[in-house]
């Protein structure tokens, strides 16, 4: 009986030379890190905006208008357009949330993408677009008198709220800035009326409301935020027109709306929006780079200076969107 060997595998890379492929790759790596850490971009070593583009990657930011917008991600190495497809008009606002990349085109609410087509029909001027965060509901601001420009006045703007699946539009009233948010397992909607911040439970389609009184002078840009979670909310005064931040303590669609002030610093911020327990916020910068615009990182728990994470260069006033 004959008895055949079999072959025995053996590895064709010898042990010196793995370890030497190894350290080659290691030290290459150190390399690029090390290059990474002495590359500049507007002041910031490579490593810093590959981590403050991580960061921001749920907030995008567009020129300071309602008229038109073109959004964009903070890149490592400058703003990133966001691809949006062939738009068959005007782009004057954006949102998304869950994969829904909603717009505003030629005064109507647009689904981008691959559906894209109009889920409104009136034809009045709209803007402040939110989408829930499970994308099934879409949150707008229309122009009350059916007109078709843009008007700063917060009372000229009823605020509606859009069913994807039943196709229900419903109106809840006079106001700008619809936000979603989630507090205590309970999904609602905010936004800010001539009277002050209502707040709107979105758990069912009777969208149970109350309004709690703040003075914004009737006028949008005093609009207030919300944090997703609904764990602060800032709010611009009507006097000196700076940011002030809030700590919530109470939210219900049948009771005031309940608010402690916080010592965190927000002056001189143009727009600040909410994301990974902190606020963001955007401010001119004038520190080597004529006209540029600044991010800022806010601990909403610490009374300190915010840290400045991104900057590019720019000759306009930016907002920020989520």
């Amino acid at each position: 009986m004959d008895i055949q060997e079999q072959p025995v595998s053996v590895s064709s890379t010898k042990p010196g030379k793995r370890t030497l492929l190894i350290g080659s790759g290691v030290a290459v790596a150190v390399l690029i890190f090390a290059a990474a850490a002495f590359i500049r971009i507007d002041g910031f070593s490579m490593i810093d905006r590959i981590w403050a583009s991580f960061e921001l990657r749920n907030i995008q930011v567009a020129e300071r208008n309602y008229t038109s917008v073109s959004p964009n991600r903070f890149g490592v190495l400058a703003l990133s357009p966001i691809k949006l497809g062939s738009l068959s008009g005007v782009l004057s606002d954006y949102a998304q949330a869950k994969g829904v990349k909603v717009g505003i085109v030629n005064n109507e609410v647009v689904l981008l993408g691959s559906d894209q087509g109009a889920l409104t029909g009136s034809g009045s001027a709209k803007a402040s677009l939110a989408v829930s965060p499970d994308g099934s509901l879409i949150a707008y601001a229309a122009q009350t008198s059916g007109a078709q420009t843009f008007d700063p006045v917060l009372s000229t703007w009823t605020v509606r709220i859009l069913n994807r699946e039943t196709g229900l539009d419903a109106e809840l009233g006079a106001g700008f800035g619809p936000q979603f948010f989630t507090h205590e397992g309970v999904p609602y909607l905010m936004f800010t009326t001539p009277e002050g911040i209502q707040v709107v439970d979105t758990s069912t389609e009777e969208y149970r409301a109350f309004t709690t009184p703040f003075d914004f002078d009737d006028r949008i840009e005093f609009a207030a935020r919300v944090a997703p979670d609904g764990s602060h909310v800032a709010m611009r005064d009507s006097v000196t027109k700076q940011f002030s931040l809030y700590e919530v303590y109470r939210v219900a669609a049948n009771l005031p709306l309940g608010v402690n002030p916080t010592e965190a610093d927000l002056v001189g911020l143009l727009d600040i929006a909410f994301a990974n327990g902190s606020v963001y916020g955007v401010d001119s910068y004038d520190g080597g780079i004529d006209g540029g615009v600044a991010v800022l990182r806010i601990d909403p728990k610490s009374t300190e200076e915010g840290k400045l994470i991104y900057l590019f260069p720019a000759s306009s006033d930016y907002r920020l969107i989520q």
